[in-house]
């Protein structure tokens, strides 16, 4: 019976070779998805609606997370500590003026996407990134997208980390707070405490967090945002008080047309009346 020679030296080699191409391949690959992070990065940097934020005034905020955030050691500070631990965050933190307006706009996104579904998550995502990539007038991010093919695990691992607890204190975070009641969210708001209603239908936008939660992040001139349920008034306190991003007005007089937008919440709670967030 011929016995059968196996050349071991040519197998062993083989599968070097194997080996190196895989190493190869799995390089190339995580090399892509950085570049597809760093292309969602450079868009939220240069999102239009961070050149409307401004530092809130006394009436409308006791913290200042636009300016905080831009601290050098923001994220080691011990309100954003934990945020600072986050892969995205940690990422950003390294990629200067850029990773600092970035993580500005992407902890507003938390906030704004935290208690929707999956789905709307995504779409305040991907039309944040289109409506900052639309406005590039370099075009390089453009290009990097049509070279990468998409940029969907990118957006994907954003929208796992939207849907997680928001990493702050419990005094510090819309959703965990003594005050906030998930049951409550999706309550109407009574519309007889909203001034707005009495402008012609043109001249105000019925705004449900849930719904369509973009519009907090373009800007409305001439109509005035009614929130339609505790969620949607929620997202609007904490832009106006947190971001300095639009203007709560309680009446027509109040309206300021060069402001992002304007918004309608109701009337201080009184002690007979139902507590509303204390971010209010």
């Amino acid at each position: 019976m011929a016995s059968i020679q196996v050349d071991i030296g040519s197998i062993i080699e083989q599968i070097r070779e194997s080996i190196v191409v895989i190493r190869d391949e799995h390089k190339a690959q995580k090399e892509k998805e950085e570049q597809s992070r760093l292309v969602v990065y450079y868009a939220l940097s240069i999102h239009p609606a961070l050149e409307w934020m401004h530092p809130p005034s006394k009436e409308m905020g006791d913290l200042d997370w636009y300016q905080e955030l831009r601290k050098e050691k923001a994220l080691s500070w011990s309100l954003f500590g934990n945020v600072g631990k986050n892969e995205h965050f940690k990422r950003l933190a390294l990629l200067g003026e850029t990773g600092t307006r970035a993580r500005i706009m992407l902890l507003l996104l938390w906030v704004i996407g935290h208690r929707l579904p999956k789905d709307k998550i995504g779409q305040l995502l991907s039309t944040a990134v289109g409506d900052a990539l639309s406005r590039d007038r370099v075009g390089t991010s453009l290009d990097h997208v049509q070279e990468l093919g998409s940029v969907n695990k990118a957006m994907k691992e954003l929208v796992r980390m939207i849907q997680t607890k928001l990493p702050l204190p419990p005094q510090r975070n819309p959703f965990y707070g003594d005050d906030y009641e998930p049951a409550d969210e999706g309550k109407s708001l009574p519309r007889d405490e909203l001034w707005a209603y009495q402008l012609p239908a043109e001249n105000y936008y019925e705004f449900d967090v849930q719904t369509n939660p973009s519009v907090l992040l373009r800007r409305h001139e001439q109509r005035v945002l009614i929130p339609q349920t505790k969620l949607s008034l929620l997202a609007i306190q904490w832009c106006t008080k947190n971001f300095g991003l639009g203007k709560k007005v309680l009446g027509t007089s109040e309206v300021d047309l060069t402001q992002f937008w304007n918004a309608d919440p109701p009337l201080e709670p009184t002690s007979s009346s139902a507590p509303l967030p204390s971010s209010y």
